[in-house]
């Protein structure tokens, strides 16, 4: 019996350990097509999942796609949506365009993530027209959803797009998701227009999600300009992590790695300037920095990979960041 087999039926009685080799994907294509009932379906949608997110397999995507029409329920066609979502590079994905045309509410929420993982400008089209209609709908969910995969695949022309999107959306808490994507999404191809709508965000905003990501653009694609913005930054960031509860307060496996990030940006970016620009923050960085240092494992273990992973620094990232700034610190 084959190993995969051996899954699929550990995975009946509730067993599954994960452990499949990647380059088995085409034997559950074919369980899977084989599959006489619903739930083996769906568990062997599992396991492509899993592939999938580990290797990110193209070929599993369009495979997928191609299920989307062939599935009869919605909750097998989101099980296929999950699976292309975790893919990249799709070329192939009418399937996927005349799904979220359907009009079914949770088919068009899955599907619009799925669209990350496909290249070409009708995935890009369909993207855009969701958000151009976001403040119209008021549907916050699908809007994310949108910008997140544009994010993941936008070229340069929908990027220029997004720039004129960009200042209609609306500037409230639900969206700052939202426009924290599109500001990921700028980094693929910026401008000086982007950079001047990413400026003007970190001067006004007080959303945490997008003073991160206009953090984390002007950290690569900024200047010594935008150093006084980071100064202003950092203490507002230290302040509001020196109350005593939300920082120190985080035991081993609750470690904010967003924070880290966050504060890891903020240094680069007076970096910018020299190393003297970061001596005033000095004392009060050196326990920030030795708390994390510290708890290095941690971050690695809280960090869960989710469909913001091709926008945010990872946890080996975030490390990295802090034992190099930390050299410059102390």
């Amino acid at each position: 019996m084959s190993t995969v087999q051996d899954t699929l039926d550990a995975m009946r009685l509730g067993n599954y350990d994960r452990n499949l080799p990647l380059d088995c994907y085409p034997e559950i294509m074919m369980l899977l097509a084989g599959a006489k009932n619903s739930r083996d379906r769906q568990l062997c949608y599992w396991m492509l999942c899993d592939i999938a997110l580990a290797t990110r397999s193209a070929e599993i995507g369009t495979f997928a796609v191609r299920r989307l029409a062939l599935e009869k329920t919605v909750k097998l066609k989101v099980e296929a949506l999950h699976v292309i979502m975790w893919t990249s590079g799709v070329t192939h994905y009418d399937e996927l365009l005349t799904a979220l045309a359907q009009g079914n509410s949770q088919i068009t929420y899955n599907a619009l993530k799925a669209l990350g993982a496909c290249v070409g400008t009708k995935a890009e089209t369909a993207l855009l027209e969701t958000l151009r209609a976001a403040k119209e709908k008021r549907d916050v969910g699908n809007a994310t959803n949108a910008a997140v995969s544009l994010a993941r695949m936008a070229g340069a022309d929908a990027v220029g797009h997004l720039a004129t999107i960009y200042p209609k959306l609306p500037r409230t808490t639900p969206y700052g998701g939202v426009l924290a994507a599109v500001v990921y999404a700028f980094a693929r191809h910026p401008s000086a227009s982007t950079t001047a709508l990413v400026r003007r965000e970190l001067e006004t905003t007080t959303m945490g999600q997008l003073g991160w990501a206009a953090l984390n653009y002007l950290a690569k694609w900024g200047g010594a300009d935008d150093v006084p913005r980071a100064s202003r930054y950092l203490t507002q960031l230290l302040d509001r992590y020196e109350t005593g509860v939300e920082l120190f307060s985080y035991t081993m496996t609750q470690v904010d790695t967003k924070y880290t990030t966050e504060l890891s940006a903020s240094v680069a970016l007076l970096c910018k300037d020299s190393a003297a620009a970061l001596a005033p923050f000095k004392p009060r960085l050196r326990k920030h920095w030795d708390f994390f240092s510290a708890h290095d494992h941690a971050i690695l273990k809280e960090y869960e990979p989710d469909t913001f992973a091709e926008l945010q620094v990872s946890a080996h990232a975030v490390i990295r960041t802090i034992r190099t700034i930390r050299t410059v610190i102390i």
